[in-house]
């Protein structure tokens, strides 16, 4: 890493969740369940993603799936790995 990829010598990572639907399978329905409020057969199976990313190449570092039972907390957690001393995260919040 040049001394032009990260700020004052620290890698910034950005991380960002986000939740995704899937195709109305049994296989599906089994592992990322739909809401509890809807009825049967009325909604779709979904899943989150927490996802770590390079600030300043927009590279992928690492990402986890759960379904929605899971923190995303936990999911950041799970990543603990892609990240190195110094690191600077950003969070992307939602109002």
């Amino acid at each position: 890493m040049g001394a032009s990829d990260n700020w004052r010598g620290h890698r910034i990572v950005v991380v960002d969740s986000t939740g995704v639907s899937m195709p109305d399978t049994k296989p599906n329905q089994d592992q990322w369940p739909q809401q509890h409020h809807q009825k049967p057969g009325c909604g779709l199976p979904s899943a989150r993603i927490t996802a770590c990313f390079s600030l300043h190449t927009g590279a992928l570092l690492s990402y986890r799936t759960s379904n929605k039972h899971v923190s995303e907390i936990i999911r950041l957690r799970q990543q603990i790995d892609a990240f190195r001393k110094g690191d600077i995260l950003s969070f992307r919040t939602r109002h």
